[in-house]
C-alpha cells in the first residue's frame, strides 16, 4: 500500500508539472505590433520614428520580421561603431531584425535549442553569423538571445542582444527590453508595442476597441459609416479572452501521445460570444475537444467607432503527451 500511495502521489506531482508546462507554451506573441514611440524609452541616437513587428508563432517556432523607420542622421553625425562606417545605429549590423536593431526577418526555435543563421552585411564585408536561442519563462515571459560575430577591417567583433518579451493590457500590449553587449559597453532600451487589430472593407482612419478601451474614430462622412462592415478580423484572439477554457486531453489522444498546436476558427458576436468554432489545424484527435473549449469561452465585446462588431479570428491551443 505505500508504494502505490508514493506512486501515486509522484504521478499526481507529474501531472500537475505537466499542466503548468503547457500553460507556459501556451503563450502566444503572434500578431503585428506598433512601437508606441511615446511611451518607450529608446537611444537618442537611434533617431527611431517607427516600428512595426510581424510575428508569426507555432508550437516549434517564432518568426519575427520588423520593419523600421529612423530620422536621417544630422550632418556630420559619424554612425556608431569602429570606425569602419558598417554599424548601424542600435548595435547592429546588416539585417538583423529586432536583435540588430534594423529591418529583417530572424526565425527562434522555440524547442530551447540553438540555430545558427548567416546574416546579410554590407557590399564589401564578409557574411557574419548569429547565433540565436529562446527560453519561455514560468511567468509567460519570452526571453531572446542572440550572439553576433562580424569581421571588419579592424578585427573581429563580437555583440550580444538579449530580449525579454511580456505581453500586456491581456495581450492588447507586448513590452521589449532589451541590453546590447558590444565592445563599447551595454545599451539598454525599452519599447512598448501595441497590437494592430485589421478590419476588413475599411478605408480610411479609425480604432477597433475591446472592452473599456476608448475609440478613438477619425471623422468621417456619413456614406464612410453607412459603409461600415458589421465583421473584423482580429487574428489571434487568446489575449482578449474574459474566460479562456481550457480543452481536456481526449482520450484519443492520450493512447496516441498526440500534441502539438491547434488553431480553432472563431466567430465572436457583439456581446462577446462565440457564435461558431473550426478547428483548421492540429492533430485530429485533439480538434473536437479544441472546438468546444472555444465555443465555452467569452471575450470582451469589441467596437469599431462606437459600434459593437462581430469579431473572427483565432484561438490557438498547445497540447503536450499526458
Amino acid at each position: 500500500m505505500k508504494k502505490i500511495s508514493i506512486l501515486t502521489a509522484f504521478f499526481c506531482l507529474l501531472l500537475a508539472t505537466t499542466a503548468v508546462f503547457a500553460q507556459d507554451k501556451a503563450t502566444s506573441f503572434a500578431g503585428t505590433w506598433e512601437l508606441d514611440a511615446a511611451k518607450s524609452k529608446l537611444p537618442e541616437r537611434q533617431r527611431v520614428e517607427s516600428i512595426t513587428l510581424n510575428v508569426a508563432q507555432t508550437d516549434k517556432e517564432l518568426k519575427v520580421e520588423t520593419n523600421s523607420k529612423h530620422a536621417a542622421r544630422p550632418e556630420g553625425d559619424r554612425p556608431m561603431g569602429d570606425g569602419s562606417g558598417g554599424m548601424r545605429q542600435g548595435g547592429g549590423m546588416g539585417r538583423g531584425g529586432m536583435m540588430g536593431g534594423g529591418n529583417g526577418t530572424v526565425t527562434y526555435s522555440l524547442d530551447g535549442k540553438e540555430t545558427t543563421v548567416t546574416v546579410e552585411m554590407p557590399a564589401g564585408m564578409p557574411a557574419s553569423s548569429m547565433a540565436l536561442r529562446s527560453k519561455m519563462e514560468k511567468d509567460g515571459k519570452l526571453q531572446l538571445t542572440s550572439n553576433r560575430n562580424i569581421e571588419t577591417p579592424n578585427g573581429a567583433m563580437s555583440i550580444k542582444t538579449t530580449e525579454t518579451w511580456e505581453l500586456l493590457n491581456g495581450g492588447n500590449g507586448l513590452k521589449v527590453t532589451r541590453d546590447t553587449e558590444t565592445m563599447r559597453g551595454t545599451q539598454s532600451s525599452e519599447m512598448y508595442f501595441t497590437r494592430k487589430v485589421s478590419s476588413e472593407g475599411i478605408t480610411g482612419q479609425g480604432t477597433v476597441s475591446s472592452g473599456s478601451e476608448v475609440v478613438n474614430p477619425a471623422a468621417g462622412s456619413g456614406s464612410q459609416m453607412s459603409a461600415m462592415p458589421k465583421r473584423i478580423s482580429g487574428g489571434v484572439l487568446n489575449g482578449k479572452a474574459v474566460q479562456l477554457v481550457k480543452p481536456s486531453y481526449p482520450v484519443e489522444a492520450r493512447a496516441s501521445r498526440a500534441s502539438g498546436t491547434v488553431n480553432v476558427q472563431v466567430e465572436i458576436d457583439e456581446q462577446g460570444n462565440v457564435l461558431s468554432a473550426k478547428a483548421v489545424s492540429g492533430d485530429s484527435t485533439l480538434r473536437a475537444a479544441s472546438e468546444e473549449a472555444a465555443r465555452n469561452s467569452k471575450f470582451a465585446p469589441t467596437t469599431l467607432q462606437g459600434v459593437p462588431v462581430k469579431v473572427t479570428g483565432v484561438i490557438v491551443y498547445n497540447f503536450l503527451p499526458q
